[in-house]
Parts: C-alpha cells; structure tokens; sequence
C-alpha cells in the first residue's frame, strides 16, 4: 500500500512525458487505481479533488525543496566526493518520499473508509497477483543470472546519468552487481507478511480504535516487518552502492561530468517549470 502511493508518484515524476504527466496526474492516478480495485463515481469524484488537492500542494511545498536537491548535486566534486555525501543525497530522497507519504496518508485513510468488502477483496487480490509476478519473474533464475540482472539494471541507470561507459566503468558496474546480496526471496516473504497484515486490518476498518492505529503503524513503521535478514541485506546493498557511486565518479571524464550535469539541469528545468 505503502509502495503504491509514493510510487506511483515517483513515476509520474520520471516519465517519459514528465510535464504532461504531472499536469494530468488526476487521469494517470485514476487510471492506476483502477488497475487494483474498480472505485465508484462518487469515490472517483472523491479522488480526484484529493489529487487535486495533492498536486496543488506538492508544487507550492515538494518541487522547490527538489530544485535544491537537485542544484547540490550540480555542486558535486568527483575529487572530494566520499560516500558519506552519497548516503546524504540517499537520505534526501527518503524525505521525498516521507513528506509526500505524510501528505497523502489522511487522504488515503479516508478512502479506505468508503470501500465495500467486495472492493477490499479485489484490492488484496490484486496485490496478490503482482506479488506472484515478481516470484514468478525470479523462481527460474540462478543466482549468477540475478548478480546478472543487477549488473544490467545497474549499468542502464549509470549510462543514463553519465552517457557511455568505460571499459573500467564497466568493470566497477560487474563488481557492483556481484556484491549486491541476492534480497529477492526475503523480499516475497516480506510482501506476504504485509499483505496478511494489509488484511486483517483492512477486514476489521469499521472498527476505528483497531484500524486507526493499525494503518498507521502498516503506513509509516511497515520496516519494523523486516526480517533481521531483510535489514542485513538492505544496509549491505545500499553501502555498497554508495562505494562504488564514488568510484564511478571518480572515474568519470569530463565530458561524462558535463552528461551528467545536462541531465540534472534537464530535471531543474522540468521542476522549475512545473511551479508556473
């Protein structure tokens, strides 16, 4: 659930068509929406001033806090970077991510108080059916094909951000993706924990003194469901890509920096612009 929200609005955000998007963001929600759970008129009605509300707010409050972010990693210097400063940048877009969940959780908790037990039902099983598309995407592979996976996902995003690799890049991205931990399974258990969780408050919403706490709890400490495992994996693969962030910029050329700088400016652009 909580994946969902700050999800769908990350994309939105990062889509193709960013301006366009953004500017629809009601269209695009409902139509996300609709994917999990088929809402009445009156609850789209209900939605879609909400998004309204949301997207009013998050130009006048979040898209000025992200034209600093995005101005202090212009200021980047490959020859003082450590990794210290990419676990800061790391931290900023948790708060993104945490603002914008504290803005939508009353909206969401209203919702959810308008739902018949028919559409709860499809809500979970809809859930239900991504959570086995990501088992299903992984219960073939071995682990050298998921060190693979990483490896390939990794170097799109860095060509991305820095243009063409070089062959020490390259090499630095095939470490990267060998060090990661392999979290997909403790991940599946994860999702099912919650899932099962996401049930039993959601079956038991008309009983405000259980769901109240509860939703927030799933809403906002959903963490305190990981696995010792799970946390052991998530810290060791986020250490590791902030080292070899660092390494990779490091060993960028120039004309990689100036790539680079071209695309933080495009994403200035597009912010700046979307406060008209």
């Amino acid at each position: 659930m909580r994946v969902i929200i700050v999800a769908l609005v990350c994309v939105l955000l990062a889509s193709c068509g960013t301006k366009f998007a953004y500017r629809n963001m009601d269209w695009f929600i409902l139509e996300y929406v609709d994917d999990f759970v088929d809402l009445t008129s009156d609850q789209d009605d209900i939605l879609t001033l909400q998004i309204e509300q949301l997207s009013d707010w998050h130009r006048a409050e979040e898209l000025p806090l992200y034209v600093q972010h995005l101005d202090s990693l212009l200021s980047l210097a490959p020859q003082t970077l450590t990794q210290e400063d990419i676990a800061a940048h790391f931290k900023q877009i948790e708060l993104h991510s945490e603002r914008l969940l504290n803005r939508v959780a009353p909206d969401l908790y209203a919702l959810t108080q308008t739902l018949t037990d028919e559409q709860v039902e499809q809500l979970l099983e809809s859930i239900a059916e991504r959570h086995q598309e990501y088992r299903d995407k992984y219960k073939e592979l071995s682990d050298e094909e998921i060190h693979e996976r990483y490896q390939e996902r990794i170097g799109d995003k860095v060509e991305t951000w820095i243009g063409r690799l070089s062959k020490e890049q390259k090499q630095i991205v095939e470490q990267w993706g060998d060090r990661f931990m392999i979290s997909a399974y403790e991940w599946m258990a994860y999702q099912t924990t919650m899932h099962n969780e996401w049930q039993t408050v959601l079956e038991r919403r008309d009983d405000l003194s259980y769901f109240q706490p509860n939703f927030q709890r799933l809403l906002f400490e959903s963490d305190r469901l990981f696995t010792p495992e799970l946390i052991e994996m998530i810290e060791h693969n986020r250490s590791v890509s902030e080292e070899h962030i660092v390494m990779i910029a490091k060993s960028m050329s120039d004309k990689q920096w100036k790539h680079f700088k071209k695309e933080v400016n495009k994403w200035k652009s597009v912010a700046e612009d979307l406060q008209q």
